[in-house]
């Protein structure tokens, strides 16, 4: 085999060996088997290198998971008793036909227009769709209503 033949047999067996160490094997007169070998010990002194690191890695993504599953209980441990007293609180009232009675204010001008408006969302209108259409179909409560509020602010300041 020739010297240029041994390179490219060199060059496909380690495609990452730099030019740098080939050069040198070459210079010191090392035969292509000998090169070859060397560069399997520095491949598998590597390789092991690469092979610690990663079980350093997986150890140190092994304690982070542990202590965050530290954290996260302690952070429900905290938690839990308002958790508890939350749970504890009134439960929803069912009603017969299944809708949720309108608890607006209709007393006021500015209720009514609430209670209509929120009657138009339990109907399955977005709200501000609902909101439009009670000031279309509507506008006198609208604007008694904005009336109303006003003279309530107005009333505040003073």
């Amino acid at each position: 085999m020739s010297q240029s033949q041994d390179l490219r047999t060199l060059r496909r067996m380690f495609p990452r060996m730099t030019s740098d160490r080939l050069v040198q094997a070459i210079e010191r007169g090392k035969s292509v088997k000998a090169i070859a070998a060397a560069e399997q010990k520095r491949l598998i002194a590597e390789n092991d290198r690469l092979s610690e690191t990663i079980a350093e890695l997986e150890q140190r993504i092994e304690t982070l998971i542990a202590e965050r599953e530290q954290q996260d209980a302690d952070e429900a441990e905290r938690t839990a008793p308002a958790a508890k007293a939350k749970a504890r609180g009134n439960k929803p009232v069912a009603f017969a036909n299944g809708h949720r009675p309108n608890l607006v204010d209709t007393h006021s001008l500015r209720g009514q227009w609430k209670a209509l408006v929120a009657d138009l969302v339990s109907q399955g209108m977005p709200r501000a769709k609902a909101v439009s259409h009670a000031n279309r179909a509507y506008p006198d409560l609208r604007q008694l209503a904005v009336d109303e509020a006003n003279s309530r602010r107005g009333g505040r300041r003073g």
